[in-house]
């Protein structure tokens, strides 16, 4: 049995939940489901119907939330804890309001853990979905600068953070992070059990998050280290293609001051002749915007190029504002051997410049 809110996606079978949101009303496109073989209309509240099935099933649910490395935990940790448990995780980016409930959804009797990813934009929305999926273990990745426009502070953002921190479960925390301490005091007076983590090398961080979990549940190193081979990242979240001798990271899903330097290091260690940056904007900044952009560590790279409006302000050899005369010159500048990482915020669409470079899988 399988839950579908999308008629564009609908199987056969599927039971049709019809949600309200702002820009689309779901109600509308019953007689769609219907046609295209809906076995049930389920008019319910999805989040509150969520809730009330996943008290169904007393397994273990693994919240992941953090400001970045959200995706890339989630599927490190899926991929380790696979190696055990038969379980169920958070499909690419389906961590909110709407994607935590689907994935909740999914689980069957045959489910042995979930894994589910949890984002916000604002406080309050981690407690929402921590009351739909009642987590009885939590990861939070880092407190960063992601939304901060909307959220007004580091502060704030780890307070909001913070609400998936619930009584008597299990909570890992990053022991690199400046937040550590904040959100370690937070889990003790609210009785969960603190394990943390850490690593000497910030391209091990996300890996070191999965491992601990991992060992947490029972898994042996060589299970553990099985698992981690088989990771496969989501798409456009540090994704590697080789085109033409090119090796091209897309990692064009969003942009953030810690995930872009974290991208960059990825680069730096990426084996390469020479190693090019394509950097866009970085959003949802607020008046914190210009000064994270100049602080963008983009040290030891051969060629780094800016796209957009704010990216000026991050060290670069050329800034452009026309995605097509951006596009033209990479096509003219790269050549086999040659490392490019390509990032920026949703908003500039970043993936398109892929698209235009004709990369298999990309095509338009």
């Amino acid at each position: 049995m399988a839950y579908s809110i999308d008629t564009r996606t609908l199987r056969p079978g599927d039971i049709y939940i019809p949600v309200k949101g702002a820009r689309f009303d779901g109600h509308d496109f019953i007689d769609e489901a219907l046609r295209k073989g809906a076995s049930k209309i389920l008019d319910v509240d999805l989040g509150q119907f969520a809730a009330e099935q996943r008290l169904k099933y007393a397994i273990p649910v693994l919240a992941v939330t953090g400001s970045s490395g959200k995706t890339t935990t989630k599927d490190l940790l899926a991929a380790a804890l696979g190696q055990k448990f038969n379980l169920i995780k958070s499909a690419e980016n389906q961590n909110n309001e709407i994607g935590v409930p689907l994935t909740l959804l999914k689980i069957t009797q045959q489910t042995e853990l979930a894994v589910v990813e949890m984002a916000m934009r604002g406080a309050g929305q981690i407690d929402y979905l921590t009351k739909i999926a009642k987590p009885t273990h939590a990861i939070i990745t880092n407190i960063g600068w992601t939304h901060i426009e909307l959220l007004g502070g580091r502060d704030n953002i780890a307070q909001a953070k913070a609400e998936v921190i619930q009584p008597n479960m299990t909570i890992f925390l990053n022991e690199n992070d400046d937040y550590y301490a904040y959100l370690s005091k937070a889990a003790n007076e609210r009785n969960a059990r603190v394990i943390g983590y850490k690593s000497a090398k910030i391209l091990d961080i996300n890996k070191a998050a999965a491992t601990a979990a991992a060992k947490h549940f029972g898994l042996t190193d060589g299970q553990i280290a099985a698992g981690l081979v088989r990771y496969q990242p989501s798409p456009q979240r540090q994704k590697i293609i080789e085109h033409n001798g090119v090796i091209i990271i897309d990692d064009t899903y969003n942009a953030n001051p810690d995930a872009t330097n974290f991208a960059l290091q990825v680069l730096r260690e990426t084996p390469a002749a020479r190693r090019i940056a394509v950097l866009g904007d970085m959003l949802e900044l607020g008046g914190w915007a210009e000064k994270l952009h100049r602080q963008i560590d983009t040290s030891s790279l051969d060629i780094v190029y800016t796209y957009g409006k704010l990216s000026e302000n991050i060290p670069h050899r050329e800034h452009f504002t026309d995605k097509a005369v951006l596009v033209k010159k990479l096509k003219e500048l790269l050549r086999p051997g040659d490392a490019v990482l390509i990032k920026g915020s949703r908003g500039l669409q970043m993936e398109t410049i892929i698209q235009e470079l004709g990369t298999p899988g990309h095509q338009q």
